[in-house]
């Protein structure tokens, strides 16, 4: 895998997404692009982003199954600033 070399003065920040708040995979799909996309424009740049995975709730049967993916953004935020995001985009 490349090495992502980070601008001068920009943080790299490694981010896991999942959602399973749909029965529907594809539904499951358009909020993670949703969330990228809201993402890309408050806070930077997405230098890279996984395929998504789909991969069932654990214990079995204890919800409808995940789409995960990973994403490496670049960005002026710290790290604290980064989750805050995080948790106003999940909102």
């Amino acid at each position: 895998m490349d090495k992502i070399p980070p601008s001068v003065h920009r943080n790299l920040h490694l981010l896991a997404l999942g959602s399973n708040a749909s029965v529907e995979s594809s539904a499951n799909r358009s909020l993670l692009n949703r969330a990228l996309d809201i993402f890309n424009s408050l806070s930077g740049v997405t230098l890279r982003c996984s395929r998504f995975y789909v991969t069932p709730a654990f214990p079995a049967g204890a919800g409808p199954d995940f789409v995960n993916a990973c994403v490496a953004v670049e960005s002026d935020l710290s790290p604290a600033e980064m989750l805050a995001l995080c948790h106003r985009i999940e909102a």
